[in-house]
């Protein structure tokens, strides 16, 4: 895995997560890599924010990231810190300072050489709605990412190669944290960015002095595709037969429960200054979208 240097003044080494084949074999210990003082919750008490690894399910090491507070595990966050084979992944956590108040975010950079080629992700991590939520996500299914952070705007790169044919490109796009919003606002600096950001399914609601206009253009996002995904859904269980249509609502149901974990209740992502909830709601269903356009075939 190749090491990102964030270099970049307000950006806190977290913990660094071990890259080597042998260091992610099946068996794995149970141990904290790093803390250090946060200031996440509304509890009383100094916090801690501490990263362990522990043993996860189907031979893999889980990195951890939990929220102590007087010995006590308030929050936490799991990323699986390795496929199926040994050695071929590893996470990155570290705290963003992006900008000035109580705005403290744990991020994670993760790479695979599992795929064809490899594939790597970046995800940004708060508290919010009582417990650790992931407030921005981005993958690349065909490559490494490239992540950049220089005071409230963040900025990755990459290559476009995957999910069309013919249209490879480098690209880059940025995003930068409007507290107002609530959330990673896009900046339309070149004429990829909102296709590389879709791509990458990171946050495609563009910059805007108006926190009102950016709520309003993300809950339009949000509603377009959930009435996309239930039409799709309608013509699927349509389609299918018995045995399909229990497998398809057995899905849905494991679907929403994922998303709710992720978001946290759909109702609070839908209000002004929530902005990183309704973006993690645009996510999950634009996720569950594709998947669902690969037909019965999928199931």
């Amino acid at each position: 895995m190749r090491r990102l240097s964030f270099g970049v003044a307000g950006v806190l080494l977290m913990g660094t997560m071990l890259s080597s084949a042998s260091a992610w074999a099946v068996t794995c210990p149970d141990r904290v890599l790093s803390q250090r003082p946060a200031e996440f919750g509304p509890w009383p008490g100094a916090q801690i924010l501490r990263i362990v690894e522990k043993p996860g399910g189907y031979g893999t090491c889980d990195a951890v990231a939990e929220i102590v507070v007087n010995g006590a595990v308030k929050a936490s966050y799991v990323e699986t810190a390795q496929n199926p084979i040994p050695g071929t992944a590893a996470y990155q956590f570290r705290i963003l300072h992006l900008a000035p108040g109580p705005y403290a975010q744990l991020s994670a950079y993760g790479w695979s050489t599992g795929a064809d080629a490899g594939s790597s992700s970046y995800q940004i991590y708060g508290y919010q709605g009582g417990g650790m939520r992931r407030l921005f996500n981005a993958s690349e299914e065909d490559g490494k990412l490239s992540i950049r952070t220089q005071g409230n705007t963040l900025t990755i790169g990459g290559f476009r190669s995957t999910k069309c044919m013919a249209c490879g490109y480098s690209a880059s796009a940025s995003w930068q944290w409007n507290p107002a919003f609530g959330g990673w606002l896009l900046e339309k600096d070149n004429p990829r960015a909102v296709d590389f950001a879709t791509y990458l399914n990171a946050p495609t609601v563009i910059a805007s002095d108006n926190a009102e206009s950016a709520h309003a253009e993300a809950v339009v996002q949000y509603q377009t595709l959930t009435q996309q995904l239930g039409q799709r859904y309608e013509a699927l269980m349509h389609q299918a037969n018995p045995a399909q249509q229990r497998d398809l609502k057995t899905q849905e149901v494991h679907w929403i429960e994922k998303k709710r974990q992720e978001c946290g209740p759909s109702t609070p992502a839908l209000q002004p200054r929530h902005g990183n909830a309704l973006e993690c709601l645009i996510g999950q269903t634009r996720e569950r979208l594709q998947v669902l356009s690969f037909g019965l075939s999928g199931l």
